[in-house]
């Protein structure tokens, strides 16, 4: 195997975790298939496991943490049972048909806009453990 900046060598079995900042737009699983394609690039076998420990939509953007190699992956739950922060954007002006930005959008007539604290109020809802199951994923439920 040649070593050089651009094709630095790759264990034969390489084994860690990879923090990514995924932009929007690609799968974790793109990302993966990403990080995979980078490690055989540089030496590493066909047969190397990478796996990511949790989903992030295409709209999203955060980390996403890349597993590889097998002893690796076998830790995907017990890294995934950390604590996780969400930061949210919403447009209180519409509603959407998927309840995300990609949905047809239909405005949201207002007689006045909410104060601050009624905003913070109607968010205190969503802090904690909640079990989601968002628009469409419904349609594979049967």
């Amino acid at each position: 195997m040649t070593e050089s900046p651009m094709n630095p060598a790759v264990p034969t079995n390489p084994v860690g975790l990879l923090v990514v900042d995924k932009p929007e737009g690609p799968t974790s699983m793109d990302i993966c298939r990403v990080v995979k394609g980078c490690l055989r690039r540089g030496g590493a076998p066909k047969s190397v496991k990478v796996g990511h420990g949790g989903t992030l939509d295409p709209l999203a953007t955060g980390v996403v943490v890349v597993l590889i190699g097998r002893a690796a992956t076998r830790l995907c739950d017990e890294v995934m049972a950390g604590e996780k922060r969400y930061i949210a954007e919403v447009d209180l002006s519409c509603r959407s048909t998927t309840d995300d930005r990609e949905g047809e959008k239909t405005e949201i007539s207002v007689i006045r806009a909410p104060e601050s604290a009624e905003v913070t109020a109607a968010c205190a809802q969503f802090v904690g453990t909640i079990e989601q199951v968002p628009p469409g994923a419904l349609g594979h439920l049967g």
